[in-house]
């Protein structure tokens, strides 16, 4: 689930392999709950973006924080076998960084440069 105060022009959803979108609620002028169904979902390139866009406009919102809430579903599977496999050796190679690593604090939160190049090619990419 993600908030907005308002509708933005695009939503650009947060998670990496958006699989359906549940709801688009939001609370209209009077404050009443309401479901926008009226939108368009692109997902990028190997869904690693997913944008919302209104087929007309979107409504007008109530003046509060989390005007709008979309919820949707996201994620690669029930499955360890449904995680592409790079994504797999980068989550083990990051348990045996921190087991290698316990106990040491200090200002070096980066993460290990082999995740990243790992994990590049299913991070989310800015608009």
């Amino acid at each position: 689930t993600e908030n907005y105060d308002s509708f933005p022009t695009k939503i650009k959803l947060d998670k990496v392999k958006v699989k359906s979108i549940t709801s688009v609620n939001y609370s209209d002028g009077d404050d009443a709950d309401q479901i926008f169904t009226d939108y368009d979902l692109s997902l990028g390139d190997k869904y690693k973006q997913a944008i919302l866009e209104a087929n007309s406009s979107w409504p007008a919102t109530y003046d509060k924080m989390n005007a709008v809430s979309v919820v949707y579903q996201a994620g690669y599977g029930l499955s360890w076998n449904d995680v592409p496999e790079t994504v797999r050796i980068g989550i083990l190679f990051l348990v045996s960084h921190y087991f290698t690593n316990r106990g040491i604090v200090g200002d070096d939160k980066m993460l290990p440069e082999t995740v990243y190049q790992l994990l590049n090619d299913e991070m989310i990419s800015p608009l």
